[in-house]
């Protein structure tokens, strides 16, 4: 089931603006920075946080488009040796009641590939999992793993020693005001799209917030204008009416750009859908016109027949056979030709 909802989740728009808004650890860590309690926050040396392989974590993990996992080393004036931390940075579209087993497994996943490459170690590297909500709707979900456990009260106190029990740390962006919103421009940008987009405000001056918009590399604006026009809710003629709105010229000429990309990119893309109907138009015409040919001159076509035309792709093939068709001495002949 949950595998099945991994694939599921591969390539959504949403999942593809989380990562791109986050695969940079200097947005990510400004970001989460402002969301975890103080205490973590300074036991963790930021600036030595690095993005894992995409290798390793699409091997190890199958992960969809939403899974970001960081290494971070951790602040320990007691220990010489060099201390990390991973940080698992999940982005989830809605509520999802097995989200703490699923981070159970990847977690497990990341301490078998630790002892993997180094069998002398002793212990475990800690393990920090934050889950993104992008829209919770209300639903409960489980932020510990023990509350996915049917332990009755009365059988509690043998049992719980022997179970895994971990948190999550949520973040609910129904929660999360659009000021509270707070990280790089970038990181700001798509958190705010993300929950404009569920809140069907995606015009909303929150998004176009040119001081914010201003700051954006052309690729993070790019991405967001893709995930704008995609969603089913935005009219492209309301879209063209906000971009020709935008007052800050730098901003505007860089706007207009990418839009008259996505308008050429359109002509291509209907030219060769035209092409590709025109030439399915044109192997139909043929395949009909060497039915109608046997038809004449042999009075019926066999339906096996029929389906082998049917599957001839190759518009000089079937020319060819149109020309079998009229000169063929009778209908064997020109099933023999196929």
């Amino acid at each position: 089931m949950a595998d099945q909802e991994e694939e599921e989740a591969l390539h959504q728009p949403h999942d593809k603006l989380f990562k791109l808004g986050f695969s940079s650890p200097e947005d990510a860590s400004a970001f989460l920075r402002t969301q975890l309690s103080p205490e973590l926050v300074a036991s963790i040396d930021w600036d030595s946080m690095r993005l894992e392989s995409g290798s390793f974590v699409d091997s190890q993990f199958r992960a969809s488009e939403s899974d970001l996992l960081f290494r971070a080393r951790l602040r320990s004036p007691e220990r010489e040796s060099e201390l990390y931390v991973h940080l698992l940075f999940e982005h989830l579209r809605r509520s999802h009641r097995w989200t703490a087993l699923k981070l159970l497994r990847y977690a497990c996943r990341i301490w078998e590939d630790c002892v993997s490459r180094d069998p002398k170690r002793h212990r475990l590297p800690p393990i920090l999992p934050v889950v993104l909500l992008q829209k919770s709707g209300g639903e409960q979900m489980p932020g510990r793993f023990a509350d996915l456990v049917d332990l009755p009260e009365e059988n509690a106190s043998s049992l719980q020693d022997y179970l895994p029990d971990f948190k999550f740390h949520l973040i609910d962006l129904d929660q999360l005001g659009f000021a509270q919103i707070a990280g790089t421009p970038t990181g700001v940008a798509v958190l705010r799209v993300l929950k404009a987009e569920t809140l069907e405000r995606l015009m909303g001056e929150e998004v176009w917030d040119e001081s914010m918009l201003s700051r954006l590399p052309q690729r993070m604006m790019e991405a967001i204008l893709r995930y704008v026009l995609g969603a089913g809710d935005v009219d492209k003629s309301v879209l063209t009416t906000k971009l020709d709105s935008i007052r800050d010229s730098k901003l505007k000429a860089t706007t207009m750009t990418i839009a008259e990309q996505f308008r050429q990119e359109g002509r291509q893309e209907g030219r060769q859908e035209g092409r590709q109907e025109g030439r399915q138009e044109g192997l139909h015409r043929l395949q009909d016109a060497i039915f109608e040919v046997l038809e004449v001159r042999f009075s019926s076509v066999p339906e096996g027949l029929r389906e082998a035309i049917r599957e001839i792709n190759d518009l000089d093939s079937l020319q060819e056979h149109h020309r079998t068709a009229i000169l063929c001495s009778d209908i064997e002949t020109f099933a023999a030709s196929l």
